[in-house]
C-alpha cells in the first residue's frame, strides 16, 4: 500500500529552503493579520481617538442655573461637529438638536468655566421652556457621523449642572 503525504519528505529533502520559504510565507500572514488592531480604516489611513470636548457654559457642576437657559457652550468639538443631550436623570432628555456649527456670539454668561487661549468655543442652542426646577442634568456629548480618517470623537459626558428651583 501506497502512502500518501501533503508535503512528500523526498521533494523537501532535497530543497529544505522550500519547505522554510513556505513556513515563513505563511507565518508572515498570520503576523500581519494580527497586527489589524482596528486603528486603520478599510483606506489605510490612521484613526486616533480626539480628546473629548469640554462643556464651558454652564460651567461644570454649577447650581441655580436659570430654566430660561438658551445655548450650551464647548470647546474642542471635532472636525465632524456633534451635538449634546441634557440629561435630567428620570425624566425625558433634551437633545439639543442643533449641531455645534457657529462660533460664540461673544463673551460666555456666568458661570463658565475658561477654555485655553486660542480654542474655539462653539454653542448649541437650547429648547426653551423644557428645563424642570431643581433638576441636575448630565451633558452628553454625541459626535456626528465620522470622518473616514483622523481624530475620531466618541460619545462622552462631558459635565452637569443643576437648575434652579
Amino acid at each position: 500500500m501506497k502512502r500518501f503525504a501533503l508535503f512528500p519528505m523526498k521533494r523537501f529533502a532535497l530543497f529544505p529552503m522550500k519547505r522554510f520559504a513556505l513556513f515563513a510565507a505563511l507565518g508572515a500572514i498570520a503576523a500581519f493579520a494580527a497586527c489589524s488592531n482596528g486603528n486603520e480604516s478599510d483606506t489605510g489611513c490612521s484613526k486616533t481617538t480626539a480628546a473629548s470636548p469640554v462643556l464651558l457654559y454652564p460651567a461644570p457642576n454649577s447650581t441655580g442655573i436659570t430654566p430660561a437657559l438658551q445655548f450650551v457652550g464647548v470647546y474642542n468639538v471635532g472636525g465632524a461637529g456633534g451635538y449634546v443631550q441634557l440629561d435630567p436623570g428620570g425624566g425625558e432628555p433634551i437633545l439639543t438638536g442643533a449641531p455645534f456649527t457657529r462660533a460664540s456670539p461673544g463673551p460666555l454668561p456666568s458661570p463658565a468655566a475658561s477654555a485655553p487661549a486660542g480654542s474655539i468655543i462653539q454653542t448649541s442652542l437650547v429648547p426653551s421652556g423644557e428645563f424642570i426646577s431643581g433638576a441636575t442634568y448630565v451633558v452628553t456629548f454625541v459626535p456626528n457621523a465620522q470622518l473616514p480618517c483622523g481624530p475620531q470623537q466618541v460619545k462622552a459626558e462631558i459635565g452637569q449642572f443643576t437648575i434652579a428651583q
